[in-house]
């Protein structure tokens, strides 16, 4: 699983570093990331993205309730939907689902599978450049199946208080971008439910994080494309 999402990411990269190779040294004389871009506003803004993820900490205080108990390291796939206010600001809804490899406490036929669900902020530091850092702040719900071998199904579920986006979009137009990101998030599982699928308050419960790395896509639509308002502003003069 490891290799194949590693596999994945490393394709998406090779493709994205070959178009900046391929429109390097256009644009009147100057190179590829020195050249200003349009930027989208008032758009629908889709992104989709694949990661490596790990989670860490406790779900429940005691020496066998920690995260990778029940599931290790996996890959995580991601998408979202939002509104593009303007060039440096989006707002919208995202989630993600995750496939672990087996935790410490079960055999390899057993699994463990996660999910969440997310509201989000986006900002953008250089919306009119071909490369784009952009920051994501956002809250919601997270989801853990430990799926055994033989036996019940159990979900731990409980709010994801916060999660932290970091990435750079490496912009091939006004409303495509494409770029490696890393993120983690802080969440507390409140509840589980197994046999006889009835929710069950988990005793002390405990902050715990998932973090991530991958490549992530972003696709606007509609809207408008506008320029940048100091580049406007100097050829006036």
């Amino acid at each position: 699983m490891r290799r194949t999402m590693l596999i994945g990411c490393a394709a998406v990269a090779v493709t994205a570093f070959a178009s900046l190779a391929l429109g390097a040294e256009s644009d009147v004389g100057k190179s590829y990331l020195e050249q200003q871009e349009l930027a989208p506003s008032q758009a629908f803004e889709l992104t989709a993205g694949m990661n490596y993820t790990q989670g860490f900490g406790q779900f429940q205080k005691g020496n066998a309730n920690n995260i990778n108990d029940i599931a290790n390291a996996g890959v995580g796939f991601d998408v979202g939907a939002g509104y593009r206010i303007n060039p440096m600001v989006s707002l919208g809804v995202d989630g993600q689902y995750q496939e672990f490899s087996t935790g410490r406490t079960f055999d390899s036929q057993s699994s463990a599978r996660g999910a969440a669900f997310d509201v989000d902020a986006t900002v953008h530091f250089s919306p009119y450049r071909r490369l784009d850092p952009w920051l994501k702040v956002a809250s919601g719900y997270r989801l853990l199946w430990q799926v055994p071998a033989i036996g019940v199904t159990t979900l731990y579920h409980g709010f994801d208080i916060a999660k932290v986006q970091a990435g750079l979009d490496i912009r091939s137009a006004p409303g495509v971008a494409i770029g490696p990101m890393i993120g983690a998030d802080m969440n507390v599982f409140f509840w589980d439910r197994g046999a006889g699928g009835a929710n069950t308050a988990i005793a002390d419960p405990r902050l715990n994080t998932f973090v991530y790395a991958g490549i992530q896509g972003r696709f606007d639509a509609g809207g408008v494309n506008v320029q940048n308002p100091s580049t406007t502003l100097a050829r006036a003069f």
